[in-house]
């Protein structure tokens, strides 16, 4: 990768959005792929992110 290529793991666009009446930090990469923010949705459910990590990297669909 040259050093002017974008990586297509940051993103081109970042900012916060409402999502069920809160707002979480949202993100989109390229290709207009959107994510979302794991520790403003685990905040907003009282959850603890690297709780969630920790099952993601479990979950055969999920972890990669």
């Amino acid at each position: 990768m040259s050093h002017t290529e974008p990586s297509s793991l940051m993103p081109i666009e970042r900012g916060f959005v409402p999502f069920h009446h809160q707002k979480i930090l949202g993100l989109r990469f390229s290709e207009d792929r959107p994510a979302g923010g794991l520790s403003s949705m685990c905040a907003m459910v009282g959850l603890v992110p690297e709780m969630q990590i920790r099952r993601i990297r479990r979950d055969a669909a999920l972890a990669p």
